[in-house]
């Protein structure tokens, strides 16, 4: 069976606790339990897995350089010369008589 790493942005020792346990319950799961025993791992992985959601920090807040980028970026895209669409010559429609 192939190791996943389900810790990503959660550091800490909990975050690990909590990691390993929802992958040893999914290996539970997978293994040759019975139903019973699998829907009671269930729930205990399904419960660490909330507590490792929970462990995720939240939306990065901006900093400086995110300003600083935002305002080059509107800075570049004010001084960007917008092409000019060639006009055509109109076309005199002949008239009918």
């Amino acid at each position: 069976m192939e190791e996943v790493s389900v810790v990503g942005a959660v550091v800490g020792a909990e975050a690990s606790a909590a990691a390993e346990l929802a992958v040893s319950m999914a290996r539970e799961i997978e293994g040759d339990a019975v139903a019973s025993a699998k829907a009671s791992c269930g729930k205990v992985m399904l419960e660490a897995l909330v507590r490792l959601h929970g462990m995720v920090p939240a939306e990065r807040q901006s900093d400086v350089v995110d300003e600083l980028r935002a305002r080059r970026l509107a800075r570049l895209e004010a001084a960007r010369v917008k092409p000019v669409k060639p006009v055509r010559a109109a076309r005199k429609r002949k008239a009918a008589g």
